[in-house]
């Protein structure tokens, strides 16, 4: 799954230049080996900003939470947007179908009818599990 990723260089105050320079360095080979692997598709400083944007494909969220703690600039990074990304052709694809499931993806049914998961009809449903408090959170 591909991932956009925006981050901003947070290490005013922290940490001297050389020191910097030192972690980035570390980082930059870092990035050149992500690159290579095919697990970073892209990687991109933005011109006159302490911003890097990466592409990156990871098979999960959880292996993207995992890899960002292992960056050697992790302590100085603030991850300020990370965005799941689609591939274009395929909505291109859901488009021309109205957004239609396939019939691959039409939710099974239970005995009732109901769609697994989903329950209707006039049925109480408790959304709010058994903790005794009504909508308002009053208990009434």
């Amino acid at each position: 799954m591909l991932f956009y990723c925006q981050m901003r260089w947070n290490h005013e105050g922290r940490i001297s230049l050389d020191e910097l320079w030192e972690i980035e360095e570390e980082e930059t080979r870092h990035a050149e080996e992500t690159l290579n692997s095919g697990y970073c598709i892209g990687l991109w400083k933005v011109a006159g900003q302490k911003r890097v944007i990466a592409v990156v494909d990871a098979e999960s969220a959880e292996e993207l939470d995992r890899s960002v703690f292992r960056l050697p600039m992790r302590e100085y990074l603030e991850f300020e947007v990370i965005w799941p990304l689609r591939d274009y052709l395929g909505f291109a694809e859901d488009v021309q179908n109205r957004y239609r499931p396939t019939d691959a993806e039409t939710p099974a049914a239970t005995p009732s009818g109901d769609p697994v998961g989903i329950p209707t009809g006039n049925r109480p449903v408790n959304l709010l599990g058994n903790n005794g408090f009504g909508v308002n959170g009053s208990g009434r």
